[in-house]
């Protein structure tokens, strides 16, 4: 019985697991002005607990690849860098999907600062460091629908 017991807590946590590690992602598009476009490869973010933990405990965050935040309805928010141990771009976009303001986030010791929007988003996207320039991505640029 005991050896049941230890068997059906093993499968349980292998389950819970891999549910854990099962992530939506998908591609991802930004339009610039033109004909300018850059796709970037997403996880995302929607639960309370999600948002909450974020990149946090990871090692790294590969070009190209990002984390989507998204928001309904749109509302101000913050972020910050706790227990992230890589710099980050975070890119926000307003109720209309367009770019609004992007901020250069950076790891940090307890107290860590604040990145805050400057308004309403519906979406915040968190990048490496540096992608953000390399791209062009400034005001202009939006975040092609659907995000849903």
């Amino acid at each position: 019985m005991k050896r049941a017991a230890v068997l059906l807590s093993a499968i349980l946590l292998s389950a819970c697991t891999q549910l854990s590690a099962e992530k939506v992602e998908r591609v991802i598009t930004l339009r610039g002005p033109g004909e300018r476009q850059v796709e970037v490869s997403v996880e995302i973010v929607e639960s309370s607990e999600d948002i909450e933990n974020g990149l946090m405990f990871r090692e790294g965050l590969a070009n190209g690849h990002g984390m989507l935040f998204r928001f309904d309805p749109p509302r101000e928010e913050a972020f910050w860098m706790k227990n992230v141990s890589f710099p980050l771009d975070v890119i926000f976009f307003d109720a209309g999907n367009e770019f609004e303001s992007v901020q250069t986030m950076v790891p940090c010791t307890d107290p860590c600062p604040i990145y805050r929007s400057i308004g309403p988003i519906r979406a915040a996207l968190e990048v490496p460091a540096g992608f953000t320039a390399a791209n062009g991505i400034r005001p202009g640029w939006k975040i092609e629908e659907p995000i849903d």
